[in-house]
């Protein structure tokens, strides 16, 4: 790659060159007549460049292990390899399941300071400072420092030291960096550019001790990091306006009561220090929260629909050099509760749940007693309806037979003067069924369906059969001849007795008698 970023020289005087597009190259022999760059094309066939060919920054620690800032994780390798073919590179990148391993995997440097401690700057989650003591560990622990830990800015380019302190460069600030501190004290903002953005190049320091920046735009500018004794400086804050609702108070109390319908609040505030005002900034935090949030030189807070209960803000300030300092303003802020937001209210709204649930109950119980009762009653009415068809049956059973029994002793009677009339009129051979019907005083079509209903045979079909009965008594006798036995029983022709006779006993009437009478 022809974009050079960095150049530097291990122990055994091997030049390492950072480059965008080429990856990671090296000089074996600068002093050769000529010069042989090795790289992933050629000797360095272990290491792969398909993801890392933006190289940014390369450092070697005392033990000649060299770190390596790319675009796609930290590189790290032994330099003590003399056969650079045997140079083997572990890539260290975001681990998203790893809350330990890097922030972000595109790198933009990495740093030694005076005490051996690693930092590896990210570009857009804040410094990485590397933990394990083993470098050449397959994972590493490394330790976050960014806005969402109270740093106040999460592009990170390069770190300097200057006199055992940390400075940060990010795009448009230098934040002195204290390691050994811990929520958001470990920094102050010491220079904060407001219309220019730092460059990539790698700052400089001149002899007088200042150093040297570059800037984006091509320019460069030139800074005393040193601390002064004005730096110190930790000015007052006071309240210059409180705003509730639209109502505006003034005043430098430390506590804002709000009342029950009051929720939105504005908070105006300023450090004193008239010395460079427009160079101060402002960060605050609520008590429950564990980093700062930076607002710059905005000096003003708002809060809106604030939940009843008390707070305690603390807000804090630079002094007119930029530095960050521990004098704090903590300011509580009550809000009060409605009616409806208070206990009582709470208690009353138990209250009328249990009221509620008590009349659901009360109600449910209401409705499963009249339900039962419902029940019961159907129960009884069913069982007065069984009883009711059980009585009716048996009545209709009684009124059955006892209208059997009428209609038996009506056939009775009936059949009496039926039979009367026959055995009267035996011996009749004009006798008819017109005859017998003016006798039992019925039509002749009600005479037949009546003797045809108890007997089974029509009134001619019985009168025949009546006849044969008194003539088979009669031929029992010897005193009676045939002739008499067929004018006895309503026969004027004794022929035509003889084969109606025949025809209802299968015998002649003499052989009959002949039988009847052995």
């Amino acid at each position: 790659g022809s974009s050079v970023y960095h150049i530097i020289e291990d122990k055994i005087g091997r030049i390492w060159i950072a480059t965008h597009g080429g990856g990671l190259n090296c000089i074996e022999k600068p002093d050769a007549k000529s010069i042989k760059f090795i790289n992933s094309n050629n000797v360095l066939s272990r290491y792969n460049t398909s993801y890392n060919k933006k190289i940014y920054k390369i450092a070697f620690t005392c033990d000649d292990v060299m770190l390596v800032a790319s675009s796609e994780g930290l590189l790290i390798a032994d330099a003590k390899v003399k056969d650079l073919s045997l140079l083997e590179l572990k890539v260290h990148k975001r681990e998203p399941e790893r809350e330990t391993s890097l922030s972000n995997s595109n790198l933009r440097s990495v740093f030694f300071d005076s005490q051996q401690r690693i930092f590896v700057c990210t570009e857009n989650d804040g410094i990485n400072q590397i933990i394990s003591s083993d470098l050449l560990a397959d994972k590493l622990v490394f330790r976050h420092y960014s806005q969402n830990s109270g740093f106040p800015t999460d592009i990170t380019q390069y770190v300097i030291e200057n006199d055992s302190n940390l400075w940060v460069v990010g795009r448009n600030m230098l934040v002195e960096l204290n390691p050994e501190k811990k929520d958001g004290q470990y920094m102050n903002i010491a220079f904060e550019l407001d219309d220019h953005v730092f460059s990539e190049a790698i700052p400089a320091r001149l002899p007088d001790g200042r150093w040297i920046f570059g800037l984006h735009n091509g320019g460069a500018l030139i800074i005393d990091v040193t601390m002064k004794e004005g730096d110190t400086f930790a000015p007052n804050i006071v309240l210059s306006c409180v705003k509730i609702e639209n109502q505006e108070y003034y005043g430098n109390a430390d506590t804002i009561v709000l009342k029950p319908k009051e929720r939105n609040l504005n908070i105006n505030f300023a450090a004193l220090d008239y010395s460079n005002p427009r160079s101060i900034d402002y960060a605050y935090k609520m008590e429950d929260e564990t980093s700062w949030t930076y607002i710059g030189s905005t000096n003003n807070v708002s809060f809106v629909n604030m939940i009843p209960g008390t707070y305690r803000l603390t807000l804090r300030s630079t002094n007119g050099n930029g530095v960050w300092n521990n004098r704090n303003r903590i300011v509580t802020i009550v809000v009060e509760p409605t009616f409806w937001e208070t206990g009582w209210a709470f208690l009353l709204y138990l209250l009328i749940i249990v009221s509620i649930g008590f009349i659901v109950v009360r109600v449910r119980l209401q409705i499963k007693r009249i339900k039962k009762q419902k029940e019961e009653a159907l129960e009884s009415y069913m069982k007065l309806l069984d009883q009711y068809e059980q009585e009716q049956k048996a009545y209709d059973e009684k009124r059955r037979e006892l209208q059997e029994r009428n209609n038996q002793v009506y056939d009775d009677m009936y059949m009496q003067r039926v039979m009367s009339f026959i055995k009267e009129n035996i011996r009749n051979a004009d006798v008819s069924i017109e005859d017998m019907a003016a006798e039992v005083a019925i039509s002749r079509p009600a005479l037949n369906r009546k003797v045809k209903q108890i007997t089974g045979k029509t009134p001619l079909e019985l009168i025949k059969t009546v006849r044969m009965q008194k003539a088979c008594q009669m031929l029992k006798e010897e005193r009676f001849s045939v002739n008499e036995i067929a004018y006895e029983c309503g026969f004027s022709d004794a022929k035509y007795f003889s084969k109606c006779f025949k025809s209802a006993t299968g015998m002649t009437p003499t052989d009959y008698r002949v039988k009847n009478l052995i």
